[in-house]
Order: C-alpha cells, then structure tokens, then sequence
C-alpha cells in the first residue's frame, strides 16, 4: 500500500503513516537540542531528499517550520557563545519531475509556504534553469496523474491571480477549461478555480492540517468541519486527504502535450522563480555528475551554466542565480567534489572558453559555496560544559 494512500492503518488519511515517521525524527532532534543545546554548534542544519515524484511538499512543512522554531529557540539559549544563528536547510527540489511546470512548481512551493528561507539551498533545482524549448523538443508528449496535473493548472491559476506572470486571455481560459474538467474528473463534478486554489493553499498550511486533527483523520475531523460550518475548500481538502476514490480516480493519468504556449509560460515562470530565489539569498547546490546519471542531463546542457554565467555572458532572464556545487552521494556515484570541478572545468574548455576565465567562473562558485556554508567557521571545537561539582564535594581528579 503505498504512503498516499488514505486507507493506511490508524491514520485514515495520505501520508499518514509517513509523517508520523517523520514527526518522531524530528522530535528526537527537538530532544537531542533540549537535552545538549550545544549541539547547535556542529548541527547546523538538515539536508532533506526525497522522492520527488512520490511525496509532495506539504508533508514536509510543518516539520521545517517545527524544527526551525525549535532551534531558533535553542539559538537564543547560546547567546552566552557568540552569534549561532539557527538551523538551515537544503531542500533537493526541481530535480525529478514529469513536466517541466511541475519541477517548477515543488521550487516555488517550498519557497511560497515558508519551508525556506534566506541562508537555505535548493538542492538541484535543474527545472530552473532548463531551457523550456530544449525540454519540450525532447519530451513533446507526457503522461501525468490526473491530480498532478491539476495541481501544476490550479498553481498556473495562482500566479495569474497573484500577478506573478503575465497574463494571457486565450491561455488562462484554455486552462480553466481543463481545470473544470480534471476537477469533474477527480470529485465527479467541476470544482470552481477560485476553490481549488484556496484548498491547494490550505493542504500547505500547517495551522490549517492541525485543526483538521492531521495526521490522525477520521469521524473526528469530519465533525470538526460540520461542526465549524465549513467552507467549500475545507471540505475539498477534507476529501483530498482522507477520500480513497478520491485518491484512487486522481492516480489514473492521463497524456499531455507540450506546445508552444507553454514553452512561453515556462520561461515566464522560470524568469518570477529565478528572480525570487536571488532575492531571497538562497544558493541553488548543483550536483552535476548526479544529473547526468540520473537526470540524463549532459554537462554542456546543464542549467548551472544558465543560473551562473560566465563573465561577458547574458545572465537567464531573471538574473543569475548563485550557484555552489556538490557531490550529492560521493559512493552512489563515484565522484567526489574535486572530480565535480574537473568535469566542468574540462566541459567548459572544451566549448572554447580560455582556460583563465573557466578558474575564473569555478572560483566564483567556489564562494558562492563558502558563502552559503551553514557551519561557523569562528568555532573550533565544542564548547566545553561546566564541570558538575561532586556530591561529596570534593575536587574532582
């Protein structure tokens, strides 16, 4: 059975069992800080991978935003050592998707509903700087589970609404169109925009999955609702977590395929996120040999070349976004992250770029990286405890 499913054992709702899970790692570090807050000085932060493609973002963020507060309190209880700024996070988002909008959206969708924050990475994050064209040329037709896509249409929705894109008159009503259909498909009848927005809003909202009693759902949460005169989307995420037909009927798939409007959305949706990622002074970490692996992505096309061009270059629209690079998994892939600095040195020599302006583009990136470091370089060492007094009182040996 898997974690989506809502028919899970004692939690009668998607991802139940799986946040429970979770939730328990997250209050053994909760614990961990509580008993030594010391331990702030080395753990300095969480890099969380998933996969992608089978857990969504919401079921992370009251987690991320529960440890944040925690060592934000702790961060307060070591002011006595100096400055040691809270947790930070690297998040792998943008990595593995379908559809090129839906890499996109699971980076805006940290980013919208407060899961990170300055200082935090993006692991990966290649739909943001992939070229839509190239992409849409190479995979021109896509299956996609209804409920994805309707979930990549309904966010489309948002950034129109919310002024994020341009707005185009003959796009917008071709996607509500396919919205009111998807959404009779899944709830068996057409659901109107504005609710399915407000409902995909709530599903990220922690406040709102704690008042529903998540993750344990069942008769109680539906007397909640009944009992606080719901509105529609409350009731539309009701049955989002805990309606197995609900779930089954939006796993079907169905074939999408890319066209030129698209191609057009895309970049305009690449140049808001690119822009809002710089803004807010997070660092995307490149894994380069991992995407190629993986992501069949070839050093010569990789977006860390669009996020950070070299000198002389036009930046992606948008703006250069500042990139660092890592290994991803040293052992998985053989590679370590002097050979990650090779591979692209020799790929951009290779294209014809000198030698001096290619050490030129690595050593920016290397500060990029040490910039965007979570550790504190001005601690050595562990701060030492204060020496218990023994009950005897005598001096200790």
């Amino acid at each position: 059975m898997s974690y989506a499913d809502p028919r899970s054992a004692g939690h009668a709702c998607r991802f139940g069992q799986y946040f429970s899970d979770r939730l328990r790692e997250a209050q053994a570090i909760e614990t961990a800080l509580q008993r030594h807050p010391e331990l702030l000085v080395i753990l300095r932060g969480l890099d969380v991978c998933s996969l992608e493609l089978a857990i969504p973002s919401w079921v992370f963020i009251p987690l991320f935003q529960r440890l944040r507060a925690h060592s934000e309190q702790v961060s307060q209880k070591l002011a006595h050592l100096g400055h040691v700024p809270p947790f930070r996070f690297t998040l792998h988002a943008g990595e593995d998707f379908r559809r090129l909008v839906e890499g996109l959206r699971r980076i805006h969708e940290p980013l919208m509903f407060h899961m990170l924050g300055p200082g935090d990475r993006l692991g990966h994050a290649v739909a943001l700087g992939l070229d839509p064209g190239r992409w849409a040329a190479t995979t021109p037709i896509t299956r996609q589970p209804l409920e994805e896509r309707l979930d990549d249409l309904v966010w489309e929705l948002h950034l129109y609404r919310e002024q994020c894109i341009p707005v185009d008159s003959s796009r917008i009503e071709a996607v509500r169109g396919e919205v009111a259909n998807l959404s009779r498909q899944i709830y068996e009848n057409p659901i109107p925009a504005d609710v399915l927005i407000e409902a995909w809003k709530q599903r990220h909202s922690p406040g709102v999955l704690k008042r529903l009693g998540y993750p344990h759902m069942g008769a109680l949460s539906r007397r909640r609702i009944v009992a606080a005169a719901a509105q529609p989307q409350d009731w539309l995420l009701w049955r989002y977590l805990t309606d197995y037909d609900v779930y089954h009927r939006g796993q079907r798939t169905t074939e999408v395929q890319a066209t030129d409007g698209e191609v057009q959305v895309l970049r305009r949706m690449q140049y808001f996120l690119r822009k809002h990622v710089a803004q807010r002074g997070m660092t995307v970490e490149a894994n380069p040999s991992s995407n190629l692996l993986i992501g069949d992505i070839p050093f010569e096309a990789h977006p860390i070349f669009a996020l950070q061009p070299l000198a002389g270059m036009q930046a992606a629209e948008g703006g250069p976004v500042p990139v660092s690079l890592g290994d991803d998994d040293p052992i998985t892939f053989a590679s370590c992250l002097p050979d990650e600095f090779s591979y692209l040195y020799y790929q951009l020599v290779r294209q014809g770029i000198g030698a001096q302006d290619a050490m030129n583009w690595l050593d920016q990136v290397r500060k990029n990286g040490l910039r965007a470091r979570f550790t504190l370089p001005n601690y050595s060492r562990m701060p030492e405890r204060r020496s218990r007094r023994p009950r005897s009182g005598r001096a200790p040996v």
